[in-house]
């Protein structure tokens, strides 16, 4: 399908260069090939591009027949009834790290208040 769309895209942007050819050449010299050559570039083009977006909707349209209609239109969801009680777990392990923090925090502090008054009685 991807395929498809750029060689149909490429086609149509090429048979309206070409067009443009035949145009700018009409002066000088008339080539009716550069004009046929446009419009079935042209065509070639539209055609691959209708082509490869029929194909997306006819898989759409075979899916939503073979599987459940709740995969293409899923419920909203409601906010309102979240579970919280992962939550209330959560914030009760920060809390009790929090606690163990501030004693680590303590303990480090009169650790270091214990070393400068023994490096304080040394000397």
């Amino acid at each position: 399908m991807l395929i498809q769309s750029f060689i149909g895209l490429a086609l149509t942007l090429g048979g309206v260069f070409v067009m443009f050819l035949f145009m700018m050449s009409l002066d000088t010299r008339t080539n009716i090939f550069f004009l046929i050559g446009s419009v079935l570039a042209m065509g070639g083009g539209v055609f691959l591009l209708i082509r490869a977006g029929k194909d997306d909707t006819i898989i759409l349209k075979r899916t939503s027949k073979e599987g459940s209609e709740e995969a293409f239109h899923p419920e909203p969801v409601d906010i309102s009834k979240t579970d919280n009680e992962g939550m209330e777990k959560q914030l009760s392990q920060n809390n009790k790290l929090l606690d163990e923090w501030k004693k680590t925090k303590e303990t480090q502090q009169r650790l270091k208040l214990l070393e400068m008054q023994a490096s304080a009685s040394d000397e």
